[in-house]
């Protein structure tokens, strides 16, 4: 096993440990979100219980917004 190939390994290690205390699944953080506010452009998607992807938290802070029943963050990422 090369150096860079240990080196990637145990990367992917530390983000898999890192991300294992998040529990799923949870309700989305609208804390830092003003309601009526637009939502940053950044791509940081997560997927919902509603089995959409939503382009960050605050898509889906939004959303739920306009709902009567909460969705809640399944995953980081796509769904």
């Amino acid at each position: 096993m090369s150096y860079f190939t240990l080196c990637l390994f145990i990367t992917g290690l530390a983000i898999t440990w890192a991300q294992s205390d998040i529990i799923y699944p949870r309700q989305a953080d609208c804390s830092n979100y003003i309601s009526g506010q637009d939502c940053p452009s950044e791509y940081n998607p997560v997927c919902a219980s509603d089995g959409i992807t939503y382009a960050n938290e605050c898509t889906l802070c939004l959303e739920n917004s306009h709902r009567p029943d909460i969705t809640e963050v399944t995953k980081e990422g796509p769904c």
